[in-house]
């Protein structure tokens, strides 16, 4: 996760930030992308001959389904999370408190949907026969596999 962050406005965090199931939705599709973020590099960098690395990413499909102010408030929330994993004290508002607990829900949900290799750590699609990462094979489930 990026230590940059784009704080949202004060016009819109009050309403997203009430919105749940919306901030719910974000994080998750938040978390989809980075998923998808390592093939989509590689999709570009072979783009990269005719159109360069950043048209190629662009050309990309993206799978958001809400307004961008629910991302900016996730990214938010992230970012806040980040902070409070290394011990910096927060002082927060109860809709920062309430989305930092949807984020943790849906970083367990994901991280129950996409196991981590046994040999390299990266995080992998649930039903994958190999590691995305490092090539690792993995053993069917119930005999001791991811």
């Amino acid at each position: 996760m990026s230590t940059e962050y784009r704080v949202p406005s004060t016009k819109t965090a009050p309403r997203v930030g009430h919105d749940l199931e919306g901030l719910r939705t974000a994080v998750a599709e938040i978390f989809e992308e980075a998923l998808l973020l390592e093939a989509r590099e590689r999709t570009a960098l072979l783009m990269q001959g005719a159109r360069g690395r950043e048209s190629g990413l662009a050309v990309l499909p993206c799978n958001r389904t809400l307004s961008p102010g629910y991302y900016d408030w996730a990214h938010y929330l992230l970012w806040l999370d980040g902070e409070r994993r290394i011990a910096i004290p927060l002082e927060l508002a109860a809709h920062e408190m309430e989305g930092l607990r949807i984020v943790e829900q849906e970083r367990n949900r994901f991280l129950r949907e996409h196991p981590a290799c046994p040999q390299c750590g990266a995080i992998n699609q649930k039903f994958a026969f190999n590691c995305q990462s490092c090539g690792a094979e993995f053993k069917p489930r119930g005999a001791g596999g991811v």
